[in-house]
């Protein structure tokens, strides 16, 4: 694609993506165009070393998605954290950048989270949810990152605090009941990103927040150095499941960027 064409989908994209995606749509097209936009802001900060642009291009886009939504029948609520105990997934540009907000917060914040990783580092994917173990930045039942917090707490929604509460805090092994806009969405933005992490030659992986965020803590450089291609996350636990064994997601990948 020569400059003036890759121009014309720049500018396609943007007007595709104004609103965010469309979550009651079927077509591919918006989460192309997502994976376009954020692999642009993947290589220029790879040139600037700093994570912040396409990860807040990210977040804006999520906000704008779940405006676009309206009201619907949640019962999630300011104060509502039953969700906040359980295995949390995070992209390594969502935990640098978060990573910087913490670091920021101060000491006494950088050790509850080290202290929250030692309660469950032993828990993979599969066996967490058996271990419940509040985020170590909640307080009072609210989190102190919530405009930097990570896509999967974004997404995370449910029609009945009741049942959230009988399956995170007591094992009930009750199906919570997501909208399907919001899994929808939670997938659609995850394929997004793992697609332009992938063409920019990075990392793509899905880690277990309080792991690679106290890693990026204690890390020199950490931003700079995995922007650069050092394997900052090396042996940090992560999701088991490759996005990309998903014919889905190969499709995307190759209609994004052939």
């Amino acid at each position: 694609m020569n400059k003036s064409k890759r121009r014309r989908q720049w500018k396609q994209d943007q007007h595709t993506l104004l609103k965010g995606v469309n979550l009651g749509s079927t077509q591919a097209e918006p989460t192309e165009a997502m994976a376009r936009q954020l692999f642009s802001m993947l290589e220029q900060a790879k040139r600037d070393g700093r994570i912040d642009a396409p990860v807040k291009f990210l977040q804006s886009k999520i906000n704008a998605s779940l405006t676009s939504l309206g009201d619907l029948a949640l019962a999630c609520k300011k104060g509502c954290s039953h969700c906040c105990y359980v295995w949390v997934s995070a992209t390594a540009p969502e935990v640098l950048f978060i990573s910087k907000v913490v670091k920021r917060m101060g000491k006494a914040t950088i050790e509850r989270v080290r202290d929250a990783h030692e309660r469950t580092k032993e828990f993979d994917f599969d066996t967490r949810y058996l271990h419940p173990q509040a985020c170590p930045l909640l307080e009072d039942d609210l989190c102190q990152i919530y405009d930097s917090r990570p896509n999967a707490c974004r997404f995370a929604a449910s029609g009945s605090a009741e049942i959230c509460a009988r399956a995170y805090h007591n094992l009930s092994d009750e199906a919570i009941p997501i909208p399907t806009t919001h899994l929808k969405g939670s997938s659609i933005y995850s394929l997004a990103m793992a697609a332009a992490l992938r063409k920019a030659d990075l990392a793509y992986h899905a880690y277990e927040f309080s792991a690679a965020l106290i890693r990026a803590i204690d890390t020199k450089n950490a931003e700079s150095a995995w922007l650069s291609g050092e394997s900052v996350f090396s042996g940090v636990m992560r999701e088991p499941a490759d996005i990309f064994t998903e014919p889905r997601a190969q499709q995307i990948y190759e209609h994004a960027f052939r």
